[in-house]
């Protein structure tokens, strides 16, 4: 993503969507490097069991989210539910300064 980046000399990013189908763990070190220089928020697909192998994903549920809350500071984090198969979820990581509001 990084060299993307800087090979079309982007200079601003607001939003991040990744699913990756199970390899959004790889993207982790090229997120947070983007989110301390252009504070997007970030909407990241997080497994935790992938149906076709039926095997617990512990480093998507539980790396992923750490790395994250670890290294981008004045951050907030939030996980959204939205699959009816109950294997995935949807982690925000949203810049403080931007207003969250979780009520609809």
């Amino acid at each position: 993503m990084i060299d993307i980046i800087d090979e079309y000399k982007i200079n601003k990013i607001d939003l991040i969507k990744i699913d990756l189908g199970y390899s959004e763990g790889y993207t982790v070190k090229d997120l947070i490097i983007i989110c301390e220089k252009f504070r997007p928020q970030l909407a990241i697909n997080i497994s935790y069991l992938n149906a076709e192998k039926n095997e617990f994903l512990f480093s998507d549920i539980v790396d992923i989210p750490l790395k994250l809350i670890e290294n981008l500071k004045n951050y907030s984090f939030f996980i959204g539910h939205y699959n009816y198969a109950r294997i995935e979820m949807i982690l925000y990581c949203i810049p403080k300064e931007k207003k969250v509001s979780l009520n609809k």
